[in-house]
């Protein structure tokens, strides 16, 4: 028979050794280790009968999941709460254990659809029969996304003139209903109301601000929280119970704040039996040994407040809620969370925001270092050898790191004496429960240290940047085709929402597109916003080898790619069903056993094909190049004000429009004073007045400011010389088969990627580029016992990073950790350089959220 596909032998490659270290899986045993910890910490919170109830122990109850956003609801229910792996392989491995137990079906009615019945496999113990969010319309990004898309798509200089989106809508909250998406177990939420989506709400006054019902009066009753599924046995259950997950947000808290008295009052007319779980996160990561002792209402609420941040408390105390017997409030220790082998994000979209903007970074510098130690405690008894730093917060954060590492340091000698059965956590035989589990016992279960494996599972150098230290690349357009397809439809922990006729498109499209009378699909879409459009879930991950081939290639290269997997996937087919050719048992017997995998490459391979052409019609758009053109004109130093003030004048998309700007002005050291004032203006006279908060907080965080100009004014600016300096250009790129990770722009260098490499060589002959960052270098090396940051700053830390890498042995690996968020195209180079053989180590992405120019810009409306 003939070669099978690439995607084909990816997968047969992927099985034979799923626990070695690679480039794309850098760290395999702490990967697992933390998707298990993750999974085993909320399904025992989930499970514990809810505080203020009425129920013994281990009683039957229901409950329903309410989320601060849609991304939230996506990381715990298909990254952490699902217990499928996403890997094809996964339906063989799970199939024993899905004899024993019992996924639990979380639906409310709407049509069924055979692609979303397979895959989801939730416990039916934790008895989660609904979810909800607290702000539909303001958090479902991807439909948001999907419709900026398309009106981008549309836009030309001189179109008529169209109705801007608000920046910052909040609308009001919507029915969901989860449903089983695709054969990978992804667990989505599908949306009953999407006209509440579709339709783009003007900013609600100050006194609905915080409340999620807007001007609608919804009746909280039984079959609006918990539906109407009568063929259930759960619908009888005696008690029912509310469970937030919220971010230490004000805006968070206030919305709970009403959904709690709207429930309360309708308590009162004895239509509603709940009791309401607050759960924040992350939280404290020792919060859990005490927390969960007490029983009674009261006293468990006052007990469980350690691990929630004192404003946090505070609203919910002088609301009363805290008063109630029936509300708790807890903290999860739920930090880092993977959403692919090499990419690692704690999913806190307003990062930046809060450090930048409202000036309260101590929470999340508090949080990573914590997830850090956590990680850096599951590969003991290695440590992190060295550490090294770019930026304020990510000095504060390995100072913090720090810190904590001598707080939770005890002897040897100490722990032998003060803990005798300090044995007894490393056994595994013995089963720990993750509500009780301390730091250092993440992966405690694992027999890594039985195999020998130390080296290859541990983390030998982590670099903290702070987001302030780049922010050109966020407003860059990624020439990626995940980069592309996050800018175009919005990527959302690893899912996409699409139109159903782009993934199924009728039969009278399929004709008319291929003889050139068919407009654009997204334009066609467009045309049709007034009615109700069908979107299909599409879950992107890494088990997916084709996905894992394609993501990181350029726009040049996927299309083609594509073609030749389909050609090698139809000569493998053809040629086993060729009537002239005879075959003999052990052959038919091959391909039997190929079936399976032939026909998930062929469903893959059909979506990805006509996601391609969804973003080939778009870069192919004089548009989309003329975008770009402008982009890389402004990065090379060109003043582009007067382009700017026409796309202004002809009403571009808002945000697209602000990443421009910002580019001008990062790379120009500012706007001209003359020009400032006026871009202002005729962006809110054009834009309306929403917006001259975002470009109030543009001019906060240094996105958009003011350059005071003199008679010797250079034009020289602290990106021209970090450009020249490092090379970021780099227009002879090859971007089909590229030798530089610039490739992913078409010739430009993602600053952050830069100094990777730098970090990996050396700083020797940098230090001119190092003074044009914020901050300073923080290198130093970890010792044990562990010291303060001060103190290890003024011992020498040796030679630069590449030397951990000894020849002949396993690549060592470099921990990113990104504060503030990245970019798929900073995670393209990064994983480009991760799979270069000169390149000493192998990359493993953490940042705080993943993000691109819009997402960026919106997190400070």
């Amino acid at each position: 028979m003939p070669a099978a596909p690439s995607s084909m032998r990816g997968e047969v490659a992927t099985k034979a050794s799923p626990n070695v270290p690679s480039a794309t899986n850098p760290v395999p045993f702490l990967y697992q280790a933390l998707k298990d910890d993750n999974r085993e910490l909320l399904s025992a919170l989930l499970s514990e009968t809810p505080v203020g109830s009425s129920l013994e122990g281990g009683a039957p109850f229901q409950q329903c999941l309410v989320f601060a956003d849609a991304s939230l609801r996506t990381l715990l229910l298909r990254h952490v709460l699902n217990n499928a792996t996403g890997s094809k392989s996964s339906s063989n491995t799970n199939k024993g254990s899905n004899n024993q137990r019992r996924s639990c079906s979380i639906s409310h009615g709407g049509k069924d659809d055979a692609q979303l019945n397979a895959g989801l496999d939730i416990s039916s113990d934790l008895n989660i029969v609904a979810t909800r969010l607290l702000n539909g319309s303001h958090n479902s990004n991807t439909k948001k996304y999907y419709q900026q898309a398309n009106t981008e798509a549309s836009f030309s200089p001189g179109s008529p003139t169209r109705s801007v989106a608000p920046p910052d809508s909040m609308g009001t909250p919507m029915r969901t209903s989860i449903d089983n998406v695709m054969s990978s177990g992804a667990a989505e939420v599908r949306l009953l109301s999407p006209s509440a989506v579709d339709s783009m709400t003007p900013p609600l006054s100050p006194s609905q601000q915080y409340n999620p019902f807007g001007s609608n009066d919804f009746e909280f009753d039984d079959d609006f929280i918990f539906g109407t599924s009568d063929t259930s046995a759960l619908n009888h259950a005696p008690q029912r119970c509310m469970t937030y997950f919220l971010r230490p947000m004000v805006a968070h808290v206030r919305a709970v704040q009403h959904w709690i008295r709207r429930f309360e009052n309708n308590a009162k007319r004895g239509t509603l039996r709940l009791v309401h779980r607050i759960v924040f996160l992350p939280g404290q990561s020792d919060y859990y040994e005490g927390a969960q002792t007490t029983s009674s209402g009261n006293n468990a609420s006052a007990s469980n407040e350690e691990g929630v941040s004192a404003l946090c408390r505070k609203i919910l105390r002088d609301a009363g809620l805290l008063a109630l017997p029936n509300v708790s409030l807890q903290s999860l220790p739920l930090d880092m969370i993977p959403v692919e082998t090499d990419v690692w994000t704690m999913g806190y979209s307003t990062s930046f925001r809060e450090c930048e903007l409202d000036g309260i970074p101590s929470a999340l510098i508090t949080a990573i270092a914590q997830s850090l130690l956590k990680m850096q405690d599951a590969c003991a008894p290695a440590i992190i050898q060295r550490l090294q730093g770019l930026g304020p917060l990510a000095q504060a954060v390995l100072a913090k790191f720090l810190s904590l590492s001598v707080q939770d340091y005890r002897p040897p000698q100490e722990e032998d004496e003060d803990d005798p059965d300090e044995s007894a956590i490393n056994d595994p035989d013995d089963s720990i429960s993750p509500v009780s589990r301390q730091k250092g016992d993440l992966g405690a279960t694992s027999t890594v240290a039985d195999t020998g494996e130390e080296e290859a599972n541990s983390i030998d150098a982590l670099l903290v940047i702070d987001r302030r230290v780049d922010l050109v690349t966020p407003m860059l357009t990624p020439l990626t085709y995940e980069g592309l397809l996050d800018d175009m439809l919005g990527i959302d922990c690893g899912v996409i929402m699409v139109d159903d006729k782009v993934i199924n498109p009728e039969e009278d499209d399929v004709k008319s597109t291929k003889s050139g009378h068919s407009s654009s699909v997204k334009s066609k879409d467009v045309n049709h916003a007034s009615s109700r459009t069908d979107f299909v879930t599409l879950p992107l991950h890494g088990s997916d080898t084709l996905y894992a081939e394609v993501r990181d290639q350029h726009v040049e290269k996927f299309g083609s790619f594509l073609q030749n997997q389909a050609k090698a996937l139809k000569e493998s087919h053809s040629a086993f069903t060729n009537k002239d050719k005879k075959k003999d048992l052990s052959e038919i017997h091959q391909f039997v056993k190929q079936i399976p995998i032939f026909t998930q490459n062929l469903r893959s391979l059909t979506t990805h094909i006509h996601l391609a052409e969804l973003v080939k019609q778009t870069t192919e758009e004089s548009t989309f190049r003329e975008r770009w053109q402008l982009e890389r004109a402004i990065i090379e130093g060109e003043q582009s004000y007067e382009i700017l003030e026409d796309l202004i004048a002809c009403q571009y998309p808002p945000y697209r429009l602000l990443r421009l700007l910002c580019l001008q002005s990062l790379t120009s050291g500012g706007i001209k004073s003359s020009k400032f004032d006026s871009l202002r203006r005729e962006v809110v006279q054009t834009y309306g007045y929403e917006y001259l908060f975002v470009l109030n907080n543009m001019e906060k965080t240094g996105l958009f400011r003011r350059r005071e100009t003199t008679w010797m004014d250079t034009q020289s600016s602290s990106f021209s010389n970090l450009r020249r300096l490092l090379v970021l250009i780099n227009a002879e790129v090859d971007t089909v088969n590229p030798d530089d990770s610039s490739y992913v722009s078409s010739g430009y260098a993602p600053l952050t990627a830069r100094l990777v490499q730098a970090a990996s060589s050396g700083w020797m002959g940098k230090e001119e580029a190092l003074r044009e960052l914020p901050g300073r270098l923080v290198d130093v090396a970890q010792s044990d016992p562990p010291e303060e940051l001060s103190t290890a700053m003024k011992r020498n830390p040796g030679g630069n990073l590449g030397a951990l890498s000894k020849p002949g042995k396993q690549k060592p690996v470099l921990m990113v950790y990104f504060v503030g968020g990245v970019t798929f195209m900073e995670i393209a180079a990064l994983r480009f350089l991760s799979k270069l053989e000169s390149y000493p180590f192998h990359i493993v992405i953490c940042t705080t959220n993943i993000i691109n120019g819009n997402t960026f810009l919106q997190s400070l409306s």
